[in-house]
Order: structure tokens, then C-alpha cells, then sequence
């Protein structure tokens, strides 16, 4: 019972630790350091997978692809495309 809640414990904090940097990315974008983009991924070949897209800050269409790629490793880049902030 202890390592099942010690295990708890730090999913909880990786938790909170992603919710924190998903937090300082859209600041980033809400401020105009980084721009938020959106990153097609399909499936590498002889893996299994719907195509999908991530949503990514950062300062240019290439880290943005590198950042989705490493977060990503069964899928590769199918396209990109700068997400417009409302006016």
C-alpha cells in the first residue's frame, strides 16, 4: 500500500509539474515571446495511430516541430501551421 501510494504521490506532482509549464508556455504566447503552433504528427511507419495534431509555444515553426517530435517519439511531422490570436 505504501508504494502504491508513493506512486500516487508522484503522479500527482508530474501533474502538477506539466499543468505548471503548459501555464508558462501560454503566458509566453499571451505576452508575445513565443507563438502558439499547431503541429500535424502521423504515425511512424509500422506503428499504429490515429494522425493527430499538438498544440506547441515556441519561437519558430522548427523548434516548434523539434518540441512536438520529441514529445511524440512513435509519430513524425506531417505540417505546421502558426495558431492566429484573436483580435
Amino acid at each position: 500500500m505504501r508504494s502504491s501510494a508513493m506512486a500516487h504521490q508522484r503522479d500527482q506532482q508530474l501533474n502538477r509539474q506539466q499543468i505548471e509549464m503548459l501555464k508558462l508556455g501560454l503566458l509566453t504566447v499571451g505576452t508575445g515571446v513565443t507563438d502558439l503552433w499547431e503541429v500535424g504528427l502521423v504515425p511512424r511507419q509500422g506503428t499504429y495511430g490515429p494522425p493527430t495534431t499538438v498544440l506547441v509555444p515556441a519561437g519558430n515553426s522548427r523548434a516548434a516541430t523539434h518540441i512536438a517530435l520529441q514529445r511524440n517519439p512513435a509519430y513524425v511531422f506531417s505540417g505546421i501551421r502558426k495558431i492566429k490570436p484573436p483580435n
